[in-house]
C-alpha cells in the first residue's frame, strides 16, 4: 500500500509532494536553476536541490 508521501516514481518517501512542481510555478524559477548550475554539487548536498529542480 502506498503512503500519500511517497514518490509516485520511486516509492522513496518525499517530504512535501508535488514540491518540484510549486517551486518550478515561482517567477524567475529558471532563473534559480541556472544560478544552481554554477555551484560545486558538494556545496548543494551533493547536488540534491538542483537535481530536484532539475528533474
Amino acid at each position: 500500500m502506498r503512503h500519500e508521501l511517497e514518490s509516485p516514481v520511486s516509492g522513496a518517501p518525499v517530504a512535501v509532494p508535488g514540491l518540484r512542481e510549486r517551486i518550478r510555478a515561482l517567477p524567475h524559477a529558471g532563473d534559480l536553476l541556472a544560478l544552481l548550475e554554477r555551484l560545486p554539487r558538494t556545496y548543494l548536498v551533493g547536488g540534491a536541490v538542483r537535481d530536484l529542480l532539475r528533474g
